[in-house]
This record gives C-alpha cells, sequence and structure tokens, in this order.
C-alpha cells in the first residue's frame, strides 16, 4: 500500500507538469485533496514528499489550484515540513513557498502571521548549502514587505539579525574556493543585512560581495579538446583548386634554362 500511494503521487506529478488539462482533470476529480491528506497527514515520509511533488507540480501556473492549495491551510503543511527535518521535503517546501510568494504578493502577510520569520531564520543556519540559500531568499521576500504590514503584525527580528551578522563573520573566514561556492548567499546576506539595519553589509565594505572571479568566463576545455584534431584535420586537408589568377602567375614565372 506504502508503494501504492508514492507511486500514484510520482505519476501523478509527471502527467500533470506544465500540462493545463492534466492539471484541471486532476482538480476535477479531487485529487488535490487526496494529495493534501498524504501530504499532511501520511506516517511515511517518502509518502508524503511524493505527495507534495505531485502539489507542487499541479499548482504551477495554475490559478485555480494554487487558490484551492492556499484555501486549504496550505501554509500550514508547508510550515510543517521546513520543520520536518528531511532535506528532500524542507528543499521542496521552500521552493513551493517562493513560487506561492512570487505569484500572491499578499501572502507575504499570511506567511508573517504563521510564524514562517521563525522557520526560516532556523533554516538559514542549515548545513545544506541548497536549504540555506532558499531560506535567505524566502526571508528576503518577507523581510521586504514587512514595512507595508500594520505594527504588530511582523514578528520581531532580533534572532534573524543575529543569524545574519554571525553568517557575515563565517564568510569574512572563508577561503577564495569556499568564497565562490558562496556566491548567491554573499548577494542575499548583504541584501538582508541592509533590509534589517538600513546600511551596507562589511562584506560590500571589505570587497566580498562581488569577486573578480565571479565575472570570469569559465575556461573553455571543449575548445582545448578539440583543438589537435582541428589542427590535425587542417594539415591534412585538400589544397584549393587552382584560380585563373594563380594560373596566369604560374605562365608568367621565367623559364629557367640549365647548360652553357
Amino acid at each position: 500500500m506504502l508503494v501504492s500511494r508514492a507511486r500514484a503521487a510520482e505519476v501523478v506529478s509527471t502527467v500533470v507538469q506544465n500540462n493545463s488539462k492534466s492539471q484541471q482533470q486532476v482538480i476535477e476529480c479531487n485529487g488535490l485533496e487526496n494529495l493534501l491528506i498524504n501530504f499532511n497527514f501520511d506516517d511515511d515520509m517518502k509518502v508524503r514528499t511524493k505527495a507534495f511533488g505531485a502539489i507542487s507540480s499541479l499548482i504551477r501556473h495554475n490559478k485555480i489550484a494554487t487558490d484551492a492549495f492556499r484555501l486549504s491551510n496550505g501554509y500550514a503543511g508547508l510550515r510543517e515540513a521546513l520543520a520536518s527535518g528531511d532535506l528532500r521535503f524542507q528543499r521542496n517546501a521552500l521552493q513551493v513557498m517562493q513560487y506561492l510568494l512570487q505569484e500572491n504578493p499578499k501572502d507575504h502577510s499570511v506567511a508573517t502571521q504563521l510564524g514562517f520569520l521563525r522557520s526560516l531564520t532556523s533554516l538559514a543556519n542549515s548545513s545544506d548549502l541548497d536549504v540555506r540559500q532558499a531560506a535567505l531568499q524566502a526571508l528576503v521576500e518577507i523581510v521586504r514587505h514587512q514595512d507595508t504590514l500594520s505594527p504588530g503584525k511582523f514578528d520581531d527580528t532580533t534572532h534573524l539579525k543575529d543569524v545574519v551578522t554571525r553568517r557575515v563573520e563565517e564568510i569574512k573566514g572563508l577561503n577564495q574556493e569556499d568564497l565562490a561556492a558562496v556566491k548567491e548567499e554573499r548577494q542575499l546576506v548583504d541584501t538582508l543585512w541592509q533590509l534589517l539595519y538600513k546600511e551596507p553589509s562589511e562584506l560590500r565594505q571589505e570587497g566580498l560581495l562581488v569577486l573578480p572571479e565571479d565575472n570570469q568566463l569559465p575556461p573553455d576545455v571543449a575548445s582545448r579538446q578539440f583543438e589537435p584534431g582541428l589542427q590535425s584535420l587542417s594539415a591534412g586537408a585538400p589544397s584549393e583548386p587552382p584560380t585563373e589568377q594563380n594560373r596566369s602567375q604560374e605562365t608568367k614565372q621565367p623559364v629557367l634554362l640549365l647548360g652553357p
């Protein structure tokens, strides 16, 4: 039964991806409701993850499914997924959350009131780079829109300030190779710092925000691999046929006479 539930969700995810007709058919047969039940309440993490993957594909570029997800307390499920401790589940939840925040600007206040700032701040400390960067991106979106909320309707950002300050110090201590690996994170941390403190971070002040190698093109390995072959082809290529001008020049060459 476990395999069938997970497999069924996987099939749905494949069928409805970027297919509006299939998305509509699944919605009409209450497929979203069944997926939400598995996503929110199934005991097996694999089933929950597969169901959530299908939900993600179903709501993508589909306003009806997106609205149904939001009205079905979908954000509460997202909050549970973020706190699950399962990296794949967390990555999926962060991707869906970013999509919802981009598609529905009013959801920034919903996310704030449901306490997502605390959940995302915790994930900003994750050892997983993808989770950490996705959490920082969502935090940027939420904090950027907190100024539009009424006083008392947004979370205290004290803990977030501590996390960002600590991450700035950690980035300052990285070597060049590790700095290159967190290029996007450097940008996000600096943006958050400016939103929280209304001033540039030390990453910008110390020249760590944009490194010279950030804008360098990757080495052209392919050309180097093909260059010897191209050279050999060039060396063995047949010469061009003589033109009329070449023939005339050849006939005009002086004849060298040998002998006395």
